[in-house]
């Protein structure tokens, strides 16, 4: 007999809650400061003790909570921002759900101290697990102080899920970070064991925030437009001018959010627009009517759905645009016309290609080849200087030659950094500088780095508190690309509990694009002897028939294709 149906008890319910909105301790701080930015501060403290794990405190000069509804911010779904069901399709807080507090409230001991400017004194409430004990009043200034300590320590389990300190600093970190550049108006500081990591003083100048935040004095590209229910502002940096690892920031309403349209819509634009074979570091400001923008989407409120994505679409188009007009692009030479060699098969054609199919095991037999003997194979020549094409019987081949060449790249440089430890001292130690977050997780990186080959050893602090590291020696496979730029592509890796092997993957997919760079790349014409040379290592290949990333690297069209194609059949 199954179970009866009954009523969770609110305990639980609350759980559940955190569970769904309190991830770690960086979710702690990002519901806290909407609270306070939705309380119009423009000044807030905020200090950890071992990354939140102890104790999380922030304070602000905002409106405060006036001393009858104190008791009322831990209650489930108790919020001031919404009144009616209308309201709830027309949102301009950043907080709406009235989950946050109660929720962190029920897996933690919390203390409010909070006073309005209407109120005589202030109070101070205290309550453990969602169990108010204690509600005094208090001599305070304006605003309200929040502090968490003991974070999930009644849920042993989830406790288990918490990564090393390290880890969840670097992720409180950059959750200030993002509030820190949607608002440039607020001050900020964050204090962890403390110790100040920085402070970031009110400014008007939303690119002066920028470059604070992201530590780069490099210009940036910028625009302003609006259309209808919609207005943006977009920040680029050329890639060309920074080693500021490159990433994109979107921001909808004020708030940080990962957007698959917006995002969609920035890279493809980029990449048709101002093809350097690098991204730049993109931030982009949107207010939308809220009308035409649900924020009421997940729990924790990082993703939006738009009621009109193909105008959104546009809209974030015409905005790069704008950005870019007056731009220079980094451009490839023109294309140039192949010689008549290219018609018929040349003595540059390698013997066969030796693309190998994973087949099973039988005896005698390891492997078997797909041979095509270069008698058979005429060299058309190259298509938009990316597409090596060839005709082998009655087929249509195309090559990628940058999928191709970064397979390659990408076995050549796995192999290595697993069986060998050739290393390469470089003459001048390399310089890295890091902020403060990114310098966590690289420190954390650095014992299995040099086990790998390279020899990184931590130099001292520099100007606005960014750590300084020394590269004396590299693995020798890599000596060809920027290593700066491949520590800096790392770090936007998830890198948490990264084991050896999967260290030693994400360094060859980088590696492997960034030699392409360095070498053959899309958009480049290649001479009889390169096109025999790729295709011949390609063919050497364990898994030649795509890129690391798992696109195709040929492709065969059979004339049977074809004429289906012309409806000759």
């Amino acid at each position: 007999m199954g179970k009866k149906i009954h009523q969770l008890s609110l305990d639980i319910v609350n759980k559940i809650a955190a569970g769904e909105v309190v991830e770690r301790p960086a979710s702690v701080i990002k519901e806290l400061v909407e609270n306070s930015i939705d309380a119009e501060a423009n000044d807030i403290h905020i200090e950890l003790v071992d990354a939140g794990k102890k104790q999380i405190l922030v304070k602000d000069n905002g409106a405060g909570i006036n001393n009858d509804d104190i008791d009322l911010a831990l209650t489930r779904h108790a919020t001031s921002k919404i009144q009616d069901l209308e309201d709830l399709y027309s949102i301009s807080t950043l907080g709406f759900r009235g989950e946050a507090l109660p929720a962190i409230a029920s897996v933690s001991k919390m203390n409010i101290t909070s006073k309005t400017k209407d109120d005589g004194a202030g109070t101070k409430l205290y309550a453990e697990y969602g169990d108010i004990k204690s509600r005094n009043k208090k001599a305070v200034s304006n605003g309200t102080a929040i502090s968490v300590e003991e974070l999930y320590s009644n849920t042993p389990a989830r406790l288990k899920f918490l990564r090393k300190s390290n880890t969840e600093l670097s992720h409180c970190i950059s959750t200030v970070n993002n509030y820190a550049i949607a608002y440039p108006s607020v001050s900020f500081k964050l204090m962890h064991n403390g110790r100040s990591l920085f402070f970031l003083p009110q400014t008007n100048n939303t690119e002066q925030r920028l470059s604070s935040v992201l530590g780069t004095k490099a210009k940036w590209l910028s625009a302003k437009s609006a259309y209808e229910y919609a207005s943006g502002e977009v920040f680029i940096l050329d890639p060309s001018e920074t080693d500021t690892v490159r990433e994109i920031r979107i921001f909808v309403n004020g708030r940080f959010v990962r957007d698959r349209i917006v995002n969609h819509a920035v890279t493809s634009y980029f990449e048709k627009h101002l093809s350097t074979g690098t991204e730049p570091l993109i931030v982009m400001f949107l207010n939308i009517d809220p009308a035409f923008v649900d924020a009421n989407v997940s729990p924790t409120k990082n993703e939006v759905r738009f009621r009109e994505p193909n105008f959104i679409y546009s809209f974030v188009q015409s905005l790069m645009e704008q950005a870019l007009k007056d731009a220079a692009p980094k451009r490839p030479g023109q294309a140039q016309t192949f010689s008549a060699n290219y018609q018929t098969a040349s003595d540059a054609m390698p013997q066969s290609l030796n693309f190998t199919t994973d087949t099973k095991k039988q005896s005698g037999t390891e492997q078997k080849r797909l041979d095509i003997p270069s008698s058979q194979i005429k060299m058309i020549g190259q298509f938009k200087m990316q597409y090596i094409v060839m005709e082998e019987n009655e087929k249509l081949i195309l090559i990628d030659q940058h999928a191709a060449h970064e397979r390659i790249n990408f076995e050549r440089i796995t192999a290595s950094l697993a069986d060998t430890k050739e290393l390469q001292q470089l003459l001048i130690p390399d310089t890295l500088e890091l902020n403060i977050g990114d310098s966590l997780k690289f420190r954390e990186l650095i014992p299995q780095l040099n086990e790998k080959g390279f020899s990184i050893e931590e130099f001292g602090r520099g100007a606005k508190g960014k750590a300084t590291f020394l590269i004396r020696s590299i693995p020798r496979i890599l000596s060809n690309i920027d290593v700066k730029e491949l520590f800096l592509e790392l770090i936007k890796e998830d890198l948490s509990d990264v084991s050896r092997q999967a260290l030693t993957k994400k360094l060859a997919l980088i590696g492997a694009r960034l030699s392409c760079h360095a070498s053959i790349r899309g958009k480049e014409r290649l001479s009889d002897m390169e096109v025999n040379q790729l295709l011949n290592q390609l063919g050497k290949c364990e898994f030649p028939y795509t890129c690391p990333h798992g696109r195709p690297t040929k492709i065969e069209i059979t004339l049977s294709d074809i004429e289906k194609m012309f409806k000759r059949k």
